[in-house]
Formats: structure tokens, sequence, C-alpha cells
């Protein structure tokens, strides 16, 4: 759940790119990993996908913004599979790992998220 939102996180840019909360699941690469990062948005669209303005090995997707109520507990389902496919344009290794953010160093403001019962299955 998220309780607050970095004031005018973009994930888009390095200046404001701050997330409320941020699942990543990273996969295997050669130097660097390829890693889906799916946000709660300060201000961009459910359903937006972008690259990371730091690394082009990491794309965004935004699974929940602005819009949506805070507080509440929520669950998400989402099938990596097909958004690495969709993503990267080919078939994914193993996950790796999978790791929890939440940021605001960039926007220099706030933010607030809980995080539990977090499972994967194939």
């Amino acid at each position: 759940r998220v309780l607050e939102l970095p004031r005018g996180g973009d994930e888009r840019y390095k200046k404001t790119g701050d997330s409320a909360a941020a699942v990543y699941v990273i996969f295997p690469g050669l130097i660097r990993p390829d890693n889906i990062k799916y946000v709660w948005s300060s201000s961009l669209p459910i359903g937006t996908t972008t690259e990371s303005p730091y690394n082009s090995k990491t794309k965004i997707v935004v699974l929940r913004n602005q819009s949506s109520p805070l507080g509440p507990w929520v669950s998400e389902k989402v099938n990596v599979y097909e958004d690495y496919k969709r993503l990267f344009g080919r078939e994914p290794k193993h996950v790796q790992a999978i790791g929890l953010m939440s940021d605001s160093d960039n926007t220099e403001s706030r933010a607030q998220a809980h995080y539990k019962g977090i499972s994967a299955r194939k």
C-alpha cells in the first residue's frame, strides 16, 4: 500500500525519477542485468511503459498512479514472462532477483509505502 507519493515524481527523467513503490524483477545479463520495474507513479498514466533514464536495460511499467487511492492495501498480479517479451523483444532467462524500493531523493520530497505478501510462481 502507498501512503504518500513523492511530490513531482516522474520516472521518465533523472531529475524527478522517484516512485512511491517499485518492485524490480531482475534477470541475468552479461554486464548489466535486464530489469522490469513495476511502479506506483506520481504522474504517469496507468499502463505507461518507458525506459529508465538511468539505464536502458531497465523498463518501467506503471501499475498504479496518483489517481489510485492512497492507504488501502492493494493486490497486483502481473505476467512477468509476457511483459519481458513485450519490453525486451525476446524470451527471458530465469529471474535472478526481486527488489523493492521507495524513493524520493530526486524530488527532495517524501514517499511512503508498505509491502507484504510478495510471491512468484512459474
